[in-house]
């Protein structure tokens, strides 16, 4: 936890976050339950957000997966948008409604402090797009 904590901080600063939780959940074991969306649900009340942007339901990773359907599940019956971001998935036709071009040397000044991601066979995919997909769903359920 603590290499993915400094790894997301390094990131929040390249790119100006200034207020941010991080919640220490351990990579590739993320679950979809019940305590993860309990503390989503507690961090919307408390931030009262109009838009949430998290990961797809559509990704390859587990952690993404989980994470977007203890999103989907906090979201239940308010009214905010959802925008799910990069889709890296094979079916890249499906599930997206916005592509966004991006500007790669940029996208690659920061996933290069992804230091501990570097060997997973997706990075190579992620560092090598100069787009990126997105889903803008309005969540009222």
């Amino acid at each position: 936890v603590s290499q993915s904590r400094y790894e997301q901080e390094e990131v929040a600063r390249m790119v100006g976050y200034k207020h941010y939780e991080f919640w220490g959940l351990e990579d590739s074991h993320i679950p979809f339950d019940t305590r993860l969306v309990t503390r989503l649900d507690e961090a919307i009340r408390k931030y009262a957000p109009d838009v949430i942007v998290g990961p797809s339901e559509h990704d390859y990773h587990q952690d993404h997966i989980n994470m977007a359907l203890n999103i989907n599940a906090a979201l239940r019956g308010k009214d905010i948008s959802l925008i799910a971001y990069p889709q890296n998935s094979k079916y890249l036709n499906e599930g997206y409604n916005m592509v966004v071009r991006i500007d790669l040397n940029q996208k690659r000044k920061i996933l290069d402090l992804f230091k501990s991601q570097r060997d997973n066979w997706y990075f190579q995919i992620m560092y090598n797009r100069d787009f990126e997909t997105f889903n803008i769903k309005q969540i009222i359920l």
